[in-house]
């Protein structure tokens, strides 16, 4: 069994290091484990330092191309190197590496296709008020929608079997972001997605995605709409 460890990064230059030497060398169930950085196009010397490290496969892209397509072309590589499961982490440090095993148990168990970490927002000392209700309602709006609980749309620590990562890297067309979309998709497909509770680190830097607010929510809703009623099951 392999499992790839991805981290898409943009300009993660302070925080690079710590967080590929958070991640484990060996995990409980895999007899190999690699890890792969997407580097979107950094304009500091993220890239170098993740070279430098060595031991970690690199996807460079020499211009932003957005996290979309930096974690469709992530699972599209780890599926060509032989992954029968891939976690997806942010290159911010806001994801604890030590609970890795918390969120493939699932898959590795056969109780789930995908696992993404539930942040508990508002259990979260200092996190915004807005922001937990507004998620929330987002929460609740595609829990509506597909008829199927779901508690964070937004976390980006997420573990896929095979199965769900091919699925996935052929079908995911946002270059914006991937999280509502393939939420949304795995959903629509009956793929089983768990939500294990986590804990993360709080403050980090501020989001670099969602520079217009407006402009998210309104993606946001069009895109759950879009696929719950117009996109055909494969």
């Amino acid at each position: 069994m392999l499992i790839f460890i991805q981290i898409p990064v943009f300009n993660e230059a302070n925080v690079i290091t710590r967080v590929l030497n958070e991640i484990p060398q060996t995990m409980k169930g895999f007899d190999t484990l690699k890890i792969l950085v997407i580097n979107d196009g950094s304009t500091d010397n993220t890239v170098d330092i993740v070279r430098h490290k060595g031991q970690v496969h690199v996807l460079d892209f020499q211009e932003n191309q957005g996290l979309g397509v930096a974690f469709r072309r992530g699972l599209a590589y780890g599926l060509a190197h032989g992954a029968d499961v891939i976690v997806n982490t942010d290159g911010d440090n806001q994801y604890l590496a030590e609970q890795i095993e918390k969120i493939v148990a699932p898959i590795l168990t056969s109780q789930a296709d995908v696992v993404i970490g539930d942040r508990q927002l508002w259990t979260i000392a200092g996190y915004p008020r807005v922001k937990s209700v507004f998620q929330s309602l987002g929460n609740l709006f595609l829990s509506l929608l597909f008829i199927y609980p779901v508690r964070d749309a937004t976390s980006g620590f997420r573990a896929f079997s095979k199965k769900a990562a091919e699925l996935l890297a052929q079908r995911l067309e946002n270059d914006y972001t991937y999280t509502i979309e393939s939420l949304c998709l795995l959903l629509k497909e009956k793929m089983r997605v768990v939500f294990v509770p986590i804990d993360i680190r709080y403050p980090t830097r501020a989001s670099r995605l969602i520079k217009n607010k407006v402009k998210y929510i309104y993606n946001f809703v069009t895109t759950a709409l879009k696929i719950r009623l117009f996109v055909k099951n494969s």
